[in-house]
């Protein structure tokens, strides 16, 4: 699902949207993790591009991913983007 591109995972104080390539932007998506007390993790859906919000037509930027999906999908994601962490290599994925 993931592709590895090399390189550290960027901080947010080292994105700076006005260097992403405009064609890019319409399909970004930037997320936050977010450890909670007890070893729980949340992440929160930072930004998403028009193509996601057209995909699926809502914009789920600054939502919470347990607020908008089910508890199987958080689950998968959640090890999904755990991997791509353990690994602080940038990544992408094409979902349909």
């Amino acid at each position: 699902m993931g592709h590895s591109f090399g390189g550290a995972v960027a901080r947010r104080r080292e994105i700076d949207p006005l260097e992403i390539p405009r064609g890019l932007l319409p399909g970004i998506g930037i997320f936050d993790w977010l450890p909670q007390t007890g070893g729980a993790i949340r992440i929160r859906y930072r930004l998403l591009g028009d193509n996601h919000t057209r995909a699926i037509q809502r914009n789920l930027s600054g939502c919470y991913f347990d607020d908008v999906h089910a508890p199987d999908t958080v689950a998968a994601l959640l090890a999904e983007y755990a991997g791509i962490l353990a690994s602080g290599e940038r990544a992408a994925c094409r979902r349909q």
